[in-house]
This record gives structure tokens, C-alpha cells and sequence, in this order.
């Protein structure tokens, strides 16, 4: 088989013209990026991770999750008295049920969300899986799902997948000031009669952006008024700079009836292959979230229900104060080398691990990922992949070593010298 790109990009084509392909799944191959002149997600996913392989010796600034270091060691050591204790067959679909009531202890702790654990509470294969689970449950061909741009890249392809059809709701980038801002009345101005849903991050990934108590009720009245439902990413809700604080949006007065909170134990505590998360919902929501865990993947893992458990039930607040101030202070500097570099600006994102700095240097954001990857052998994620508020953008991830983030930094600071004192390349 051949492996140049040519022949790679043929065969995903291919795929998503295949007479036998619903049209969901045609639909989330190539969405509707290329009519408004982006390569798709998928298409440019693949063709990185082809440019990658072929380089070599490519430094990556573009994981989704932290790197070099271990969960709090009482996740570590109750997943092997797991084992040892025998946990090792299918648990029911629910999840275990001190599982659950740890999550409500959790969520009212930290959260200030009343949560029933027999009924408003069911574990998943990850946060990903409450994602997927809440668009196949409340969006059907035809209906409208109103989605923050820039946002999770996965995101829009399950919407396609339901045979929904994504409305975007922009962030806005002040290049002078160099921060993200949101305003609610955008949201307000792109309901439609068939809005279902409506999905955030909160921090937003890519852009780090942390939601306030205001602009959440704001966007809760029109939940309310137009009645739709929220769906809220917080896998990054432990995962705050700068002393500020998450709020959750099921927490506001009345949001916990038409809200879909998801959550997950990746982040935060370092567990990304542990794949366990949960959903916090409507009781009838949850009801249909376990047909769902039940015949698509029997239950989450038992072993990852255990260490999530003890996490919970321990006190790991200097664990994860620890692991908060090396990536702020990686957030730093990795801000004040981008800043320093001409062309680009950058904003401080309060929350997840993800820098979003934009460059003005006369190229799509895919061309420049491509021309970093083979010229500076360093990886990052195109800006446009998570909508095309982000075009213009990279996503720089400081999840790393911070050997590996000044390696990385160095080889993209030196391609992107070599660019402006060339001249401008066009994209």
C-alpha cells in the first residue's frame, strides 16, 4: 500500500462519497469546511500525523493531555488492590454505586451541584462518551446545536454524525489586548426554532477562556426562554490559573433540570488512560445515558471506577496544587516566548493547558502547522480544526516537560524568524 498523502487524502475521500456511508457519517468526514475554504478536521488531522511520521525527530507541542507525569499515587495503589480484590469483571451499567455516591459527595463539595447519585449520576468511558451520548440522545436529523467557535475539534463531527446541523457562536480575539472575550447575546441572536442544544467547554479548550457566573445565567435565561438544553465540557474545571475560580453552570438556580455536565478524572489527575468520567444530568437524561453505556460498551472500566473513587474519597489537594503551579509557571513562560516572537500575539488562558496565539504572518493556519512540522520539526494543531473563529491560530500545548516545551519553542521561534526575515510566506 502506498503511503505518500496523495494517496492517503484519495482513500478518505473515497470513504465519504462510499455509496453504504449514512450520510451522518459523510457529513462528519468533511462537514462543510472546504465550502468555506478550510481543509476538514479529519482530512487535516491525518495529513500532520502523515507530515510528522515522514520528518521524524518532530518535537510535539500538541498533546491533549499532560506528559511526563504520574496520577496521585492513591489512584495507583487502589487500582492494584483491584485487581488483587478480584474487580476485574463487567460492573453494571450504572457504575458502582459508591462510585456514584463519591460523585455526589464530590459535586457538592466542590461544585455546589445537587446531584442524586441513584439517578442523576451514571459513570462513562471518559468525558468523550457524554459528549456522544448526549447528541445521540437529544439532537435528530435536522435540528439545530449552537456551538462556542473556537471549541473542542470532536465536537462537530458527532453533531453531523446525528444528523444535526452546528450554528457557531463566536469568541472574539482583541489582537491589541490580547485576550478572549464572550459576549451572551450572540448566543441569543443564533437560536432558531429547531436549537436543541447548546455546548460549551468551560475552561475552553483551545482557548483557555474561563466562563463567568453572569454570562452563564445569561446564557441560562435563554436556555429557559427558548427552551433548549446545555451541554458543559468541565473536564478542565480543577485546571485554573491565577486564583480565579470555575463555576459550574448546573449550579445556577434552576440549570440543573436542563443541564448535561461532563466530566472526567483525565485531566486534572493526569488519567487520560484510565478512560473514566461521568455524566451529571436530568434523571430521564441518565435513564437513556445507560441504554447507551449498556450497548455500546457494557459499562466504564471497574478497575478505573476504583482509583477514580479513592481520588475522590482522598485528599490529593497538594498533589494537584503542585502539578497547578508547574503548569502555570510553564504557562509563563511559554506566553513570554510567544509574545516575543513578531507577528503573533497571545492570550493568558485562565484555565486548561493550552496556549492559542495567533500569527499575522500571511498564512493559513494549516500551511503554518505543515511548514513547522517539516521546516521546524515541531508539532502543533492548527487553529481553524477547532472552528473558524481560530483561524489564524495555533493550539501550543504546555502539558510537556519543560525541556520538551523549550525545545519545542526554540524550533518554532527559529521557523517563524526564518519566515519574517525571508518575508511573508502565503498560505
Amino acid at each position: 500500500m502506498s503511503h505518500d498523502w496523495e494517496s492517503i487524502e484519495r482513500r478518505i475521500r473515497e470513504s465519504a462519497s462510499s455509496s453504504w456511508l449514512t450520510e451522518g457519517m459523510k457529513g462528519s468526514l468533511l462537514l462543510d469546511y472546504e465550502d468555506r475554504g478550510l481543509m476538514s478536521p479529519v482530512i487535516a488531522s491525518h495529513k500532520l500525523h502523515h507530515l510528522a511520521d515522514r520528518a521524524g525527530g518532530v518535537v510535539s507541542l500538541s498533546a491533549g493531555s499532560q506528559i511526563g507525569r504520574m496520577p496521585p499515587e492513591v489512584a495507583v495503589r487502589a487500582t492494584h488492590d483491584a485487581l488483587e480484590a478480584g474487580y476485574v469483571g463487567f460492573p453494571s451499567s450504572l457504575g458502582y454505586r459508591e462510585f456514584r455516591q463519591a460523585i455526589a459527595r464530590k459535586l457538592r463539595r466542590e461544585n455546589g451541584i445537587a446531584a442524586g447519585p441513584d439517578s442523576e449520576i451514571i459513570p462513562t468511558v471518559g468525558a468523550q462518551a457524554v459528549l456522544d451520548g448526549t447528541i445521540r440522545i437529544l439532537v435528530d436529523k435536522g435540528d439545530d446545536v449552537l456551538l462556542i467557535d473556537p471549541e473542542y475539534a470532536s465536537i462537530e463531527p458527532l453533531v453531523a454524525m446525528a444528523g444535526g446541523r452546528v450554528i457557531r457562536v463566536p469568541l472574539r480575539y482583541d489582537r491589541k489586548a490580547q485576550a478572549w472575550s464572550f459576549d451572551p447575546d450572540e448566543v441569543g441572536r443564533r437560536v432558531t426554532p429547531r436549537t436543541k442544544l447548546f455546548i460549551m467547554s468551560n475552561g475552553n479548550n483551545p482557548a483557555g477562556l474561563l466562563y463567568t457566573r453572569e454570562q452563564l445565567a445569561a446564557i441560562g435565561d435563554l436556555a429557559r426562554r427558548h427552551d433548549f438544553f446545555i451541554l458543559s465540557d468541565e473536564e478542565y474545571e480543577r485546571l485554573v490559573f491565577d486564583g480565579q475560580t470555575h463555576t459550574s453552570m448546573a449550579a445556577l438556580t434552576g440549570m440543573m433540570e436542563r443541564t448535561i455536565t461532563a466530566m472526567s478524572f483525565s485531566k486534572a489527575y493526569v488519567m487520560t488512560g484510565f478512560r473514566i468520567g461521568f455524566m451529571v444530568a436530568p434523571a430521564a437524561i441518565v435513564d437513556h445515558m445507560a441504554q447507551i453505556v449498556r450497548f455500546a460498551v457494557q459499562a466504564a472500566p471497574s478497575l478505573s471506577q476504583r482509583a477514580a473513587m479513592a481520588v475522590l474519597d482522598s485528599d490529593v489537594s497538594a498533589w494537584l496544587a503542585g502539578s497547578l503551579r508547574e503548569l502555570e509557571s510553564k504557562r509563563d513562560y511559554g506566553l513570554g516566548r510567544l509574545r516575543g516572537l513578531p507577528g503573533v500575539t497571545c492570550a493568558s488562558p485562565s484555565g486548561c493547558y493550552f496556549l492559542f496565539p495567533h500569527f499575522d504572518l500571511g498564512m493559513s493556519s494549516q500551511a503554518l502547522a505543515e511548514y513547522l512540522i517539516t521546516e521546524g520539526k515541531v508539532s502543533t494543531l492548527p487553529g481553524h480544526m477547532f472552528g473558524p473563529t481560530g483561524e489564524g491560530h495555533l493550539r501550543v500545548s504546555f502539558c510537556v516537560p519543560q525541556a520538551q516545551l523549550a525545545e519545542g519553542l526554540d524550533r518554532l521561534e527559529a521557523a517563524v524568524r526564518r519566515l519574517t526575515v525571508g518575508g511573508r510566506t502565503s498560505g
